[in-house]
C-alpha cells in the first residue's frame, strides 16, 4: 500500500490528466471516455465512506498510475510533454553525454599522453586522430547547448506542474521526465547545494577547454574550405575543357 501522500499526489495528477484529456469541446471520444473514467474514480475516492475510503483511494491510484504509465500512447497529441518530442527524437540519435564520438567508436583511438617516445609524439596519424577527437568533443558541447535551448523553448506553464505531480508515484519505465529535468537545469535528487555548485563549475571549465580547442581549429577549417573550393574549381575547369 502506497503512502497517503503519494496517493494524494496521484489524484492531483489524475485531475490534471482529466483536464488535459477533456480540455476541448471537440476532443475525440476515447480521450473523453478516459477523462470521464478517471474523474469518476477520483470522485469515488474522495467521497467514499470512511470504511471504504482506503480501498477506493488505492483503486483510484492504480487507475491513474496505469494511465500515466501509458502517457506516450495518449491519443491525438495528449501526451503531456508533446512539445519535447522533437528533442527526444534528436537525442535518440545524438546523445551529448555519450562518451563515444558521434561518428565512430574511439575505443581504439585514444589520445597519446605522457609518452616520451619521440616517434609517437611526431606521429602524423596520431596527430590527425587527436584533432578528430578534439573537434568531436567540442561539437558535443555545441550540440548540448543547442538541445538545452530547444528544451527551454519547449517548456510551457504546464511542464513544471506535470513533473511535480508525477514525481515519486511510480518506478517510471520512461526517461522523459528525467531528461526534461536535466535539460532544464533542475538540481539532481539528494544533491547538496555545494555539490551542485562544484559539479556545475567542473562542467563549465571542461566545456570551455573543449571550445578553446575548437577555436584553434577555425583557421584550419578556413584553409581546408579554401583548398576544397580550389579543388572544385579545378575539377569544373577540367570538365569544361573536355566538352
Amino acid at each position: 500500500m502506497v503512502s497517503s501522500e503519494i496517493q494524494e499526489r496521484a489524484i492531483s495528477l489524475g485531475k490534471a490528466l482529466v483536464q488535459e484529456l477533456g480540455l476541448e469541446p471537440g476532443v475525440d471520444t476515447l480521450s473523453r471516455w478516459m477523462a470521464h473514467y478517471i474523474s469518476e474514480q477520483i470522485a469515488l475516492a474522495e467521497n467514499a465512506p470512511d470504511n471504504e475510503k482506503t480501498e477506493a483511494k488505492q483503486r483510484c491510484f492504480d487507475t491513474i498510475l496505469k494511465l500515466w504509465e501509458h502517457r506516450l500512447s495518449l491519443p491525438n497529441g495528449r501526451y503531456p510533454f508533446n512539445s519535447f518530442e522533437p528533442i527526444f527524437e534528436t537525442l535518440s540519435r545524438l546523445n551529448p553525454d555519450n562518451s563515444r564520438p558521434y561518428y565512430f567508436d574511439n575505443s581504439h583511438f585514444q589520445k597519446t599522453e605522457n609518452n616520451d617516445t619521440p616517434e609517437n609524439q611526431t606521429n602524423e596519424v596520431q596527430l590527425w586522430i587527436n584533432m578528430a577527437l578534439s573537434i568531436d568533443a567540442a561539437a558535443r558541447v555545441l550540440i548540448d547547448f543547442a538541445i538545452k535551448q530547444a528544451a527551454c523553448n519547449a517548456e510551457d506553464e504546464k511542464t513544471g506542474a506535470w513533473i511535480e505531480k508525477s514525481t515519486g508515484i511510480s518506478d517510471d519505465k520512461y526517461d522523459d521526465i528525467s531528461i526534461i529535468t536535466r535539460l532544464l537545469g533542475e538540481p539532481q535528487k539528494d544533491e547538496l547545494e555545494e555539490e551542485a555548485r562544484e559539479r556545475t563549475s567542473h562542467e563549465l571549465s571542461s566545456r570551455i577547454q573543449k571550445l578553446n580547442m575548437l577555436i584553434e581549429f577555425i583557421e584550419f577549417s578556413r584553409s581546408l574550405r579554401d583548398e576544397l573550393t580550389e579543388n572544385l574549381e579545378n575539377t569544373s575547369d577540367k570538365d569544361s575543357s573536355m566538352e
